[in-house]
This record gives C-alpha cells, structure tokens and sequence, in this order.
C-alpha cells in the first residue's frame, strides 16, 4: 500500500446523464484512488455555495448507492459526526478521513448547476510504525 496516490482529475459534469450517483447536480463522479486509503484531501476550485460531504462504496460499480463517511473521534460522543464541510462560495483544500476505502464520491449540500468543475484528490496513508 503507497504513502500517497497521484493527484486524480475529477470532472464533474453537472449535465451527465450516466455515473450519477443518484443526482449529478449534488454528487461528483466516481472517485477512483487507486487502491484503499485512510485519508484524501481534494482541492476544490470555487463551488456554487454548499457543504461537502465524502461519500464511499466498496466497489467500482456506477450503480452502487454511496454512503456518507462519518468520522468517529470523539468517543464521547452521542452522535455521528458526518465529514461536511461549511457551506460558502470560495476555492478550498480539504482533507477527509476515509478508513480504507478506495473509491469515493463528493456530495454537495445545494446543487452545482451553473458550469463542469474540476476538481483534484489525492489518497493519503500515514507512516507506518511497525
């Protein structure tokens, strides 16, 4: 397993009709990683106002539905703490933790209608301390 994929181009084509992920105005294409990691940090160009949120699937299928990836770092909490970013129109780096998945979507909170962005995300694994 790699410290860190290459950077993955990710055209999101907000008029694509194949690839959805249930709607292709909230949800990015296909992710592919390229193998499983715990991390993934994405570069964002400016985006129709909307929070973020990764979602992840076990395989390649473009059919399969997408679940929400929670992080759970707070053991003392009551709650899911799902990874969505703050809602604002600006350019941004986020990274996400990820727990071993490979293949991974962007949801958007509003959806991105006015043109095709691009975006950048590269998998990320920590040293190892074996």
């Amino acid at each position: 397993m790699g410290m860190s994929s290459q950077w993955v181009k990710v055209s999101w084509d907000i008029d694509r009709t194949t690839d959805t992920g249930g709607d292709a105005d909230q949800y990015s294409p296909l992710i592919d990683l390229g193998e499983p990691y715990e991390q993934v940090t994405i570069i964002f160009p400016t985006m129709t106002s909307a929070g973020f949120t990764i979602y992840g699937q076990m395989d390649a299928s473009t059919s399969t539905t997408p679940t929400p990836v929670y992080f759970w770092g707070d053991s003392d909490a009551d709650t899911d703490v799902a990874q969505t970013s703050k809602a604002e129109t600006t350019a941004k780096i986020l990274t996400y933790y990820l727990g071993g998945l490979r293949y991974i979507r962007v949801k958007a909170s509003a959806n991105q209608t006015t043109t095709d962005k691009t975006l950048y995300a590269k998998g990320i694994n920590r040293l190892s301390t074996v």
